[in-house]
């Protein structure tokens, strides 16, 4: 598997680290509570990191499918 794959695996370990954060994080976060901020910014990386992974990928670049008959 291609390094640039593991970035997929970023935004997972932060869901579930965001629950461990919230004891130590502040309350509030530009007048949100911080698990709802920590989760609204994950969905937006986690959108730019899979674009990442998708503009990397061989066959967004017009490269052939592998495996066809």
């Amino acid at each position: 598997m291609k390094p640039v794959y593991w970035l997929a695996a970023l935004p997972v370990l932060a869901f579930f680290g965001g629950g461990w954060l919230t004891g130590v994080a502040p309350t509030f976060v530009l007048g949100v509570p911080f698990l709802l901020f920590w989760n609204v910014v994950w969905m937006v990386l986690t959108a730019l990191i899979l674009a990442f992974i998708d503009r990397r990928h061989p066959l967004a670049a017009g490269g052939e499918q592998g495996g066809g008959r």
